[in-house]
């Protein structure tokens, strides 16, 4: 069964987990994936896949994964989220421009500890789990790309923002980094994803409601940006799965690219005289 690729909004309090079980029952498929974990407290767009199509997720393009955030400061949370608040201390406000040195570092490459509430594993078990089980949690530090971040608005005691950053970076942090340079502790009160690469959900013109789910159908030749190679010649080859050369497709560099034909298209790997390969015989939707 080829399947179908699609964005899917889901809604606050609900785990990504549970969100894609109800999509497999809208669309009676056995089968299904996402391309990105939302906490459940978060909102917004999942890029989703159901049966063959779920092998064409690794080749989508989902950076940058842009964010609107409100960070509530004076509140204290573990998860660094409203769903873990431990205390909440009434501070005073703090200036424009207070605000605006907290944040105006954000961009770039930053380094950063991770939530001790996410997916990350230590010795191949979540640190969610373990912090759960009230277990020290120690994570490693890693980097994550800044591509824009922009204030919104500042209410106090909630300052909303906008960031846009790569892959598996975590806006939570991003929360604790700029109330930290306020010296007071802040959790994010609310999160939703805007856009996963290109992809998104509110105010698309082909948006339709199924369930009182939001999806957008997606067209996956226009989500892999491989270059696209057109060999008419060349299809009994690939409905057979032959060995093929560089020298069969005419191509000059190396690299990956998507091969269409009228009713199906493949993805290969071109290595300097070798072809590989890494997707083969895709129905198109």
């Amino acid at each position: 069964m080829q399947g179908e690729i699609f964005a899917a909004y889901k809604p606050i309090f609900e785990s990504s987990n549970h969100f894609l079980g109800r999509i497999k029952r809208i669309f009676g498929v056995k089968k299904a994936g996402f391309s990105g974990t939302l906490d459940p407290f978060a909102k917004g767009v999942l890029l989703v896949a159901t049966e063959g199509y779920t092998r064409l997720l690794p080749h989508i393009c989902v950076e940058p994964k842009c964010y609107r955030a409100t960070l509530w400061l004076g509140a204290k949370s573990q998860s660094l989220d409203i769903e873990n608040i431990e205390s909440v201390t009434c501070i005073p406000p703090f200036s424009w421009c207070d605000i605006q040195e907290s944040t105006q570092q954000i961009q770039g490459v930053m380094t950063y500890t991770p939530p001790i509430f996410s997916a990350k594993k230590i010795q191949g078990k979540r640190a969610y789990m373990l912090a759960r089980e009230g277990k020290e949690v120690v994570l490693d530090s890693i980097q994550m790309q800044i591509f824009s971040f922009r204030i919104i608005h500042y209410i106090h005691p909630f300052l909303t923002f906008e960031v846009a950053l790569s892959k598996g970076g975590y806006v939570r942090s991003i929360g604790q980094m700029i109330a930290n340079r306020l010296n007071v502790s802040g959790v994010l009160s609310s999160l939703e994803r805007c856009y996963e690469g290109e992809i998104f959900i509110k105010n698309h013109p082909e948006k339709q409601i199924l369930q009182k789910i939001s999806i957008v159908k997606l067209n996956p030749l226009k989500l892999i940006k491989y270059p696209i190679l057109s060999v008419p010649n060349l299809k009994e080859s690939f409905l057979e799965g032959k060995k093929l050369k560089k020298s069969d497709l005419n191509v000059d560099s190396t690299g990956c690219f998507i091969v269409e034909f009228e009713d199906f298209f493949s993805i290969i790997r071109v290595e300097k005289s070798e072809v590989k390969y890494l997707l083969n015989r895709i129905e198109k939707c």
